[in-house]
């Protein structure tokens, strides 16, 4: 952002992660609606089935039997969010989908293509930018908040102060797993599951014996 607009912009504020209350919020949302019960899940195949998560083949296997039902779990999810109510002060109640819809046809076409230059933008308090008050009112959310980032939990510092460079940064590298089995092997394993379980079922203790039924072959 502040090789594409410049410095100085308050383009990005580094510093505490106050400033991400929103989509910390979303976060608690994706975690109740259904992140928390794949992390269950793929804790007790961990703890009580046979998973064991530094083997690279286990974590083959894991993205070969339930990633596409994780997708699709977010995709559902994200558009039941995009179909619900938002209360907004001071206006009648709206979708993400009408905001956006709406927003268009009332300030024009936006995320089509790139602005010519820089939007200007007049903010008095650039430490306060961003802030979502009543998420940091809300003991859950901030709970939430929290828990992932357990270094901001106690500061004596002023949590607006604002910060040339952040504390850390985070880093998560997703290289997909080498599958250890060649095309004729996975059709195979394949066919030896469908036999005997439910490959479609979305019945969690199903989608467990999935696992286990993987392993034995």
């Amino acid at each position: 952002i502040e090789e594409l607009n410049g410095t100085g912009r308050g383009s990005f504020i580094w510093g505490r992660s106050v400033h991400n209350t929103r989509i910390e919020r979303l976060w608690y949302d994706v975690t109740h609606g259904f992140g928390k019960k794949w992390k269950v899940f793929f804790l007790d195949l961990e703890a009580n089935h046979g998973l064991n998560p530094t083997r690279p083949g286990h974590i083959w296997l894991l993205h070969h039997l339930f990633l596409t039902s994780v997708n699709r779990d977010a995709q559902e999810w994200a558009e039941a969010w995009n179909s619900h109510q938002l209360t907004v002060r001071r206006q009648r109640e709206r979708s993400p989908r009408d905001l956006f819809l709406f927003g268009m046809l009332r300030e024009g076409p936006r995320g089509i293509s790139s602005f010519l230059a820089p939007e200007e933008e007049d903010i008095e308090d650039i430490n306060e930018y961003g802030v979502d008050w009543e998420v940091n009112e809300d003991p859950e959310l901030l709970a939430h908040l929290f828990e992932n980032n357990s270094d901001e939990r106690t500061s004596a510092s002023d949590p607006f102060a604002s910060a040339s460079t952040p504390a850390n940064l985070s880093e998560v590298l997703c290289d997909p797993p080498n599958c250890p089995f060649t095309p004729a092997q996975v059709q195979l394993l394949d066919e030896h599951l469908s036999a005997s379980v439910d490959l479609f079922s979305r019945n969690m203790n199903v989608r467990r014996l999935v696992w286990v039924r993987a392993l034995e072959i």
